[in-house]
């Protein structure tokens, strides 16, 4: 099982894509993601496609982290939306 991963700048004017699961991804193995928010001050909100500046998704205040979150279908999508600015959100995933 590999792991992935790398540095995501999330935009504040839509949702920003963060990961989109592989070919990989099934229910007997799903993809596991961590997603830190690197930013000191900006709180960032992640969900699906419609996630929206704290609606829709799971808060992530600044400095805090959270996972895992599990995708189980291929192409499944992971996004997320900052308050303001464009923080950086950091992700981990395994099963890749």
């Amino acid at each position: 099982m590999a792991v992935k991963g790398d540095d995501v700048t999330v935009q504040n004017s839509g949702a920003t894509l963060i990961w989109t699961a592989t070919s990989a991804a099934s229910a007997n193995c799903p993809q596991k993601i961590w997603v830190e928010n690197r930013d000191g001050s900006i709180v960032i909100t992640v969900g699906g496609s419609d996630v929206a500046d704290a609606s829709n998704g799971m808060k992530l205040a600044a400095g805090a982290r959270i996972g895992p979150i599990e995708l189980t279908q291929p192409q499944e999508k992971l996004y997320a939306i900052a308050a303001s600015g464009t923080p950086t959100a950091c992700i981990l995933v395994t099963g890749v």
